[in-house]
């Protein structure tokens, strides 16, 4: 690679003196017309040619020096400022320059492409993607490696709320995967997005992590997308610019309080009749799976509107379950979680905490 790299930069350097030794030929033999031209005219054209030469070159190197950058990405793969990337209708995906993402999926499937039919679909949250676990440790490969029939595509994402996994699964059933059953697993982000209201407004689009794609177009240069970025604040448009900025005025009493006056089930509601909807008109089998908060470390209003939240959720799920007749993974209830043992972080699970998850998850999967 680095020689073919230094080919290159040779082979730039060689076509750019050929251009100077070509520009002075033309200038000493065509003096005589050129000295008939303004001089201002002289230079203004002088200036253009060696500048679109000089933009080749840098737009050249800027490419170049991108490639690299994605190699690079590629060897880290957790927790990366470009772990995520921005889509119009999905609102963000999780990025194919690491090596644990295929298709947008982190999962035990290395081709997801050949397993569009009969897959088990996970739908949901950072509970499912799990970047704070090696993949061999999330859920997903736990799942994939007690499932006997089914292959498992792991669509989860950090930060997305029930209203981002519905529209990442109509964006996958737009792109041709027919899964036979979707477990959807959401709770903490639809609790933050409330928790991280503005004045009372929630964001329209439930989001709590970044702020809604607003359609900034970038220009088809690398180089100037570097330059914008670099010196204009993200002006080109720069993912990590998208980032909201959660101050620690959310957590204030005050706040908490307008976040419990604010709080609705309904989107949440609401997403869960889309889920059901979609998986009857394509034969699916929907799971719904509850969310377990440890409840022991609530410390402060902050904690207390989170397990209250998650609660609340919880209840809305196991009466959907009982009203649709929809299978219910009711973990947080089923399911004798320990701290530190099996839950690390408030709601992020453990190795010997997914072998609970997966062990309840593939028993009810392999008996619909």
């Amino acid at each position: 690679m680095k020689v073919n790299f230094a080919l290159k930069i040779l082979f730039v350097i060689l076509v750019i003196s050929i251009l100077f030794v070509f520009s002075l030929w033309a200038t000493l033999n065509f003096w005589g017309t050129l000295q008939a031209l303004p001089l201002a005219l002289i230079i203004v054209a002088e200036i253009v040619f060696w500048g679109a030469i000089c933009a080749l070159a840098l737009e050249f190197f800027a490419r170049r020096r991108n490639q690299v950058m994605s190699q690079k990405m590629k060897l880290d793969i957790r927790h990366h400022p470009q772990r995520m990337v921005p889509h119009p209708f999905v609102h963000f995906l999780p990025s194919n320059n690491f090596e644990d993402i295929t298709d947008h999926f982190r999962g035990a499937v290395s081709c997801p492409q050949d397993h569009k039919e009969n897959a088990v679909y996970l739908a949901g949250d950072c509970t499912l993607f799990e970047d704070h676990l090696p993949q061999k440790n999330s859920l997903a490969a736990l799942l994939a490696e007690q499932l006997t029939k089914k292959m498992v595509l792991n669509a989860a994402t950090s930060h997305y709320t029930i209203l981002h996994a519905f529209n990442r699964l109509v964006f996958d059933l737009m792109r041709g995967y027919r899964p036979s059953v979707v477990v959807v697993c959401s709770g903490p982000n639809d609790v933050l997005s409330f928790v991280h209201h503005k004045n009372g407004v929630v964001d329209a689009g439930h989001t709590h992590m970044y702020k809604a794609w607003g359609g900034q177009k970038k220009s088809k240069s690398v180089f100037l997308n570097s330059f914008l970025e670099r010196f204009l604040g993200g002006a080109g448009g720069q993912w990590g610019q998208f980032a909201v900025d959660i101050t620690p005025d959310f957590y204030a009493d005050e706040s908490i309080l307008k976040m419990r006056e604010i709080y609705t089930s309904l989107p949440y509601r609401t997403c869960l009749e889309l889920f059901h909807a979609t998986c009857e008109a394509m034969g699916a089998r929907l799971v719904l799976v509850t969310s377990y908060f440890h409840h022991e470390e609530k410390e402060g209003s902050a904690r207390e509107a989170y397990a209250w939240g998650i609660d609340n959720i919880n209840q809305e799920i196991r009466e959907f379950g009982l009203e649709k007749g929809v299978v219910v993974a009711d973990m947080a209830k089923d399911i004798s979680f320990e701290s530190e043992i099996d839950v690390s972080n408030k709601w992020h699970y453990t190795e010997q905490g997914n072998l609970k998850r997966s062990k309840m998850l593939s028993n009810i999967i392999n008996t619909l």
